[in-house]
């Protein structure tokens, strides 16, 4: 897969308040993550770490290859910046022994991730946690 992720993860970012997923739009046949730099640098200010994340656009790719290219990138930063993903400190969850299984340890292992998108980013953002 294409999959393009810049991670901006600077010395200033608290690994506590997670990390922002941002795909960019375009009506699924243009847009590229650079055109979104600007919206990092709030994200930045804030201490919280921000990845833009892009995927092939058509007609080089169609929406599936879109879905596979931000797996593709998520799996990626889950396993450059796993502190980043996991469950912020701030964020208490109880877990009792019989409810804990490893589903419940995967869900924790992304719950430190907001995703937000732009246009057809939001939409195939969605369709990637719905399959």
């Amino acid at each position: 897969a294409n999959a393009n992720a810049n991670a901006n993860a600077n010395a200033e970012a608290d690994s506590s308040r997670g990390l922002v997923f941002f795909v960019h739009g375009g009506a699924w046949g243009s847009g590229m993550p650079w055109m979104y730099r600007l919206i990092a640098k709030p994200i930045l200010e804030a201490r919280i770490a921000v990845a833009v994340v892009g995927y092939r656009t058509f007609p080089d790719g169609n929406v599936q290859d879109q879905m596979d290219d931000l797996e593709a990138a998520a799996k990626m930063l889950h396993t450059k910046f796993p502190h980043l993903c996991q469950r912020r400190a701030d964020v208490d969850v109880d877990v009792t022994e019989q409810d804990h299984d490893k589903d419940q340890d995967q869900d924790q292992d992304w719950a430190g991730v907001n995703l937000i998108g732009h246009s057809s980013g939001a939409h195939i953002a969605m369709m990637t946690l719905v399959e």
